[in-house]
């Protein structure tokens, strides 16, 4: 029994180092596609709080290749300078809007209330 359990354990292992070497050798990277559809999206992001991340994730979305969306940035009474590091990206982006959160409802919690505001807001798909 042990004996049997030992060896399920190694070749499970073992194919599981199969397949990394496999993937370090062949890369298979998913290749950019073609943009096929014309749909605006909305990308809707909650924030509080998010001075340190927000710079990147707005610097990450400037790269994009598809150009259709609009962004959407509910600000939900941060505390730090999410709301100024957000104002510094809309000369950036032709569709960016930052909106303040409204204080929360009762038998809503923080998030799915931020979340239906932006939802709320959004044009795209």
């Amino acid at each position: 029994m042990l004996i049997t359990l030992t060896f399920i354990i190694f070749l499970f292992f073992f194919l599981q180092l199969a397949v990394a070497i496999y993937n370090c050798y062949k890369k298979p990277y998913l290749k950019p596609s073609v943009e096929t559809s014309s749909r605006r999206v909305s990308i809707l992001i909650p924030a509080r709080n998010e001075a340190e991340n927000l710079g990147n994730l707005l610097e990450s979305l400037a790269k994009q290749s598809y150009d259709n969306f609009e962004i959407i940035i509910l600000d939900d009474s941060s505390d730090d300078d999410t709301y100024e590091i957000a104002k510094r990206y809309v000369p950036r982006f032709r569709d960016l809007k930052i909106i303040k959160g409204l204080p929360l409802l009762s038998g809503w919690t923080g998030k799915n209330y931020a979340c239906a505001q932006l939802a709320s807001s959004a044009t795209g798909g």
